[in-house]
């Protein structure tokens, strides 16, 4: 009989502390919800760098490291987080002026959590010139007058020339993979570069 009562005590200390282990145990997830940069900007001027910050967690956080890096210059700024579970904040990191070009952002939280998915978040911005110019049709949309050039008569205009395309989203494209929309152009001409948009449609 004492070593019946005995087994109960034991299996009663292993149930109630692995219940109590799964109980202490809460979910953490601290990630990067935006880097509040608007994907393309038109001529150089000074832009507030902001990042949207989230808890996703159960459990709140306290002085965990957020870095934010601008790739082009090697500048990077680190700041202290705490947020409590379910909360968002945004961070200010610096006020910086963007001449036209290409620029690459990147936002790490320094949290060992079990969601490290969320823990990075990247981003291109495009700036372009303030004089964008509108790209003149060709081929048989000149007759038309219209500001829609179709696809083939683009590929023929400007497959021998050095241009950069974009997507009104700042993500760069090629002349293969081009579908009907907006696109913005960067074209050599002479010493400087000109900006042009174009509407294209397919045939």
């Amino acid at each position: 009989m004492k070593r019946l009562w005995l087994v109960f005590i034991i299996v009663g200390l292993v149930v109630t502390t692995n219940a109590q282990i799964f109980r202490t145990y809460r979910y953490r997830d601290m990630g990067v919800i935006a880097i509040l940069i608007p994907d393309t900007l038109y001529g150089g001027q000074i832009v507030n760098i902001r990042v949207s910050i989230g808890n996703f967690g159960a459990c709140n956080e306290v002085s965990v490291p957020v870095t934010f890096y601008f790739c082009n210059t090697g500048y990077t700024n680190t700041q202290m987080v705490s947020l409590n579970a379910g909360s968002t904040t945004i961070l200010t990191f610096a006020n910086v002026y963007l001449p036209p070009g290409i620029y690459y952002f990147k936002c790490v939280v320094w949290l060992d959590d079990d969601n490290p998915a969320n823990n990075v978040r990247e981003k291109i911005v495009v700036v372009l010139r303030t004089n964008i110019e509108e790209l003149p049709p060709s081929g048989k949309n000149q007759e038309k007058k219209s500001t829609i050039t179709r696809i083939s008569d683009f590929k023929s205009q400007f497959e021998s020339k050095k241009l950069t395309i974009f997507e009104p989203t700042g993500r760069p494209t090629n002349l293969n993979t081009l579908k009907s929309g907006v696109y913005f152009l960067r074209v050599p001409n002479k010493d400087k570069l000109t900006t042009r948009k174009v509407m294209l449609i397919k045939e």
